[in-house]
């Protein structure tokens, strides 16, 4: 039979133990609304009930690995340096590659990876004449921030063939998609001609 000091130590053991766990849920909260502060989860000693571990690297690991997962359907970002003149679709665009049948990777071909994946992405045209010969060009569908950037105005030209006349660029088929952003710098526009409706 246990005697009263002995009962009234294991009473304040657990009186202690159950204090300590009472008090995880605030530490929880408090990790989450102070940035500032360093977050850490208290573990007890299961053979005394009185020690505590204070882990925080884990936490900094964790938070880092769900920010991460969180951001990745977003993220995606790459840069395409167009090295052909050929108007060419891209062989898988979801891939982000960009390259066509023959490994190249055209303007439509880059824009293509765009509509199909979004992300921010960088396409560089060096100079030369771009003759779209497939028609008009569409992306702008998923949310992306995209930037077209020519060698100059006066050396880097786009230019839409009588083959498939068209307007060159079809941005937002919707014309509702938030976050779709598009720059577009020294580069020339040529010959886009439309005539079915009274967008540009």
């Amino acid at each position: 039979m246990l005697n009263r000091d002995s009962q009234y130590t294991g009473q304040m053991r657990l009186e202690t133990l159950a204090d300590r766990v009472a008090t995880l849920p605030d530490l929880v909260t408090t990790s989450r609304r102070a940035a500032t502060r360093k977050p850490s989860i208290v573990l007890l000693n299961n053979a005394d009930g009185g020690s505590a571990w204070h882990v925080r690297n884990a936490i900094f690991g964790l938070i880092f690995f769900v920010v991460s997962l969180a951001s990745a359907g977003w993220a995606s970002a790459a840069t395409f340096n167009v090295n052909t003149l050929n108007d060419t679709h891209a062989v898988n665009p979801a891939a982000g590659t960009g390259l066509d049948s023959t490994g190249k990777i055209s303007l439509r071909s880059a824009l293509e990876v765009v509509q199909s994946i979004g992300g921010t992405q960088t396409i560089n045209l060096p100079a030369g004449t771009y003759n779209l010969s497939l028609g008009r060009i569409l992306f702008g569908d998923v949310p992306t921030v995209v930037t077209i950037a020519g060698a100059s105005a006066a050396t880097t030209i786009i230019n839409m063939t009588t083959t498939a006349q068209d307007r060159i660029f079809l941005i937002g088929t919707t014309g509702l998609q938030a976050d779709a952003h598009t720059s577009i710098s020294n580069v020339q526009f040529k010959g886009g001609k439309l005539t079915a409706d009274d967008y540009g």
